[in-house]
């Protein structure tokens, strides 16, 4: 794309920034990646998106139009820095040929920097955050038509399969794939622990009480540790700190905790490290797009709408997770597909 096309054009911090980005990756996205960096070097979000406007989101002259300001300089930029960001020792014209420093921790205490900072980085998540609430809650199921051209533009792609454990596959193109990781943590793992919990006896009722249940009861969030948001760090106090946290502080967790929130929990405990893995694994092999399937997912909304919470949140938005219609039955479909192959060829045979 144009953005990616700049950057590399010039042996700069932008090669270094985009080399950790899938291709093809939204333009929106590499912005606001940009603005949080910035934010975390102690510049404010409204003059770090201002600066990169002004420099048509070169990363490096943004930083320099921000540092020459922060240093006193007049006929450079009209941005200012955030409080303290001028002790960060950065050197106003030679900021793109060093790396800058960071501000800190207490350079500006008495101003309330370090917390307008923490208060900036829990904005700019938060707006992450907006961005997919504000789309209709039905969209993670909305049907994608593609014609040819975006098919193989694509590629490309991870397939997660979803059965019993996890296996993840790299595609580059049709018949070109290799499985690149996996995990045992699965939909196997899922109902059998359901099934040791609750006594449900088939996966439909294991879904049917997770539709029901409230995670947060047996789930110890980042709010019930800080009381409140961990901006520092960007975390959110609706965030998970520990699957199953609260119960270790309850003499008879069985006895106090209802099935159905015992089972929500466990379904997005397994749900949340198969998409964590999934994203590790796309960052790793460079691929924008995620395709999930298997038979974990069939009438798994909760699951669905996790996955494609998850994948957007983390990644900035610049991945996709999408889902198939049958998905419970591509692993067959594949299985018969090579079959027929082999019989071709056994045929072909001398």
């Amino acid at each position: 794309d144009e953005a990616s096309g700049n950057a590399s054009a010039k042996p700069n911090g932008n090669d270094a920034f985009m080399a950790g980005l899938p291709s093809g990756a939204p333009v929106a996205a590499i912005v606001d990646n940009r603005v949080e960096i910035l934010m975390e070097m102690g510049f404010e979000v409204v003059d770090a998106e201002a600066a990169l406007k002004a420099a048509d989101n070169d990363f490096d002259s943004a930083v320099q139009l921000l540092t020459a300001q922060s240093n006193g300089s007049s006929n450079r930029s009209p941005y200012k820095s955030a409080p303290g960001a001028g002790a960060a020792g950065r050197a106003g014209t030679a900021a793109a040929e060093e790396t800058p420093k960071f501000p800190p921790r207490n350079a500006s205490a008495d101003a309330g920097g370090v917390d307008e900072r923490d208060a900036q980085r829990q904005r700019q998540r938060q707006r992450q955050r907006e961005r997919h609430r504000g789309k209709k809650s039905g969209d993670w199921n909305v049907k994608v038509q593609r014609d040819s051209d975006a098919i193989q533009a694509s590629f490309p792609y991870l397939l997660v399969s979803i059965g019993s454990g996890v296996s993840i596959i790299r595609v580059d193109a049709p018949g070109v794939y290799q499985r690149v990781s996996g995990s045992s943590i699965g939909g196997g793992t899922f109902f059998g622990l359901a099934r040791l919990l609750t006594g449900c006896s088939s996966y439909e009722e294991a879904l049917a009480l997770a539709e029901k249940g409230d995670a947060t009861k047996c789930d110890m969030m980042v709010g019930d540790i800080y009381g409140r948001n961990y901006g520092k760090i960007g975390l959110s106090s609706d965030i998970v700190a520990s699957s199953f946290g609260k119960l270790m502080s309850e003499k008879d967790p069985q006895g106090t905790s209802r099935p159905e929130d015992l089972v929500r929990s466990l379904l997005l405990m397994t749900t949340n490290n198969i998409g964590q893995v999934a994203l590790l694994n796309a960052q790793k092999e460079k691929c924008a797009r995620i395709y999930f399937i298997g038979n974990f997912l069939r009438s798994n909304e909760i699951s669905c709408r996790r996955l494609s919470y998850a994948i957007d949140y983390w990644s900035d938005g610049v991945m996709e997770a999408l889902f198939l219609e049958h998905e419970g039955y591509f692993g067959a479909l594949g299985a018969f597909m090579l079959s027929a192959h082999v019989v071709d060829d056994e045929e072909d045979g001398p």
